[in-house]
């Protein structure tokens, strides 16, 4: 992949007809947008201040004013506009789509509401205990060292009136590390600052 090419021609394709047009404007005509895009989109991305941008992008000048027209011109609030309604219609599809393969997917939860989740979703016996199972909090083991909850990334998915398949998710040690919300607590060994 070569460094302009930050888009697909399929991205492009949805967003070209949005670009602002220079026929009718006086001074030159604009280049064509696509490399000037690119230059953005990898600006952004490579979180560089705009003189650092690549010289395959032609002129940080040039895309700089570029985005700063159609940040102004309301260019990118178009773009921004659309694209989320199309993830909005790509939402509501795989909404339906769940709703008619009749797919739930269940987490622990307490026996104190598991009444109202066989309301919804027809459960055997075995099914429910588990569910109530994956929710009990976690434990300590002989040596006093924290135990992990059991229905941590446990799930029950349960597709029409089948039984339901369990399933863990777990998280690879670069994802657990991106996830951490007590590095600073790990980092200082355990102790407040």
């Amino acid at each position: 992949m070569s460094l302009t090419a930050v888009l697909t021609d399929a991205q492009r394709a949805r967003i070209e007809p949005l670009m602002p047009s220079s026929d009718g404007s006086p001074g030159r005509p604009l280049n064509d947008h696509r490399l000037v895009v690119e230059g953005i989109v990898y600006r952004f991305r490579a979180g560089i201040p705009w003189r650092d941008l690549p010289e395959c992008f032609g002129s940080w000048k040039t895309v700089w004013k570029r985005h700063r027209r159609f940040s102004g011109d309301g260019t990118w609030d178009r773009i921004h506009t659309r694209l989320l309604a199309e993830a909005e219609e790509d939402r509501m599809k795989a909404h339906g789509f769940v709703e008619r393969s009749g797919m739930v997917i269940c987490g622990g939860l307490p026996a104190s509401e598991m009444a109202l989740l066989i309301k919804a979703v027809p459960l055997s016996r075995q099914e429910q205990q588990k569910l109530v199972s994956w929710q009990d909090p976690p434990a300590w083991d002989s040596r006093g060292v924290d135990v992990e909850p059991p229905g941590r990334g446990k799930f029950l998915i349960k597709v029409g009136g089948r039984p339901g398949i369990p399933v863990q998710i777990g998280l690879t040690s670069v994802e657990a590390k991106l996830n951490d919300t007590n590095k600073r607590w790990h980092d200082k060994g355990g102790k407040f600052a």
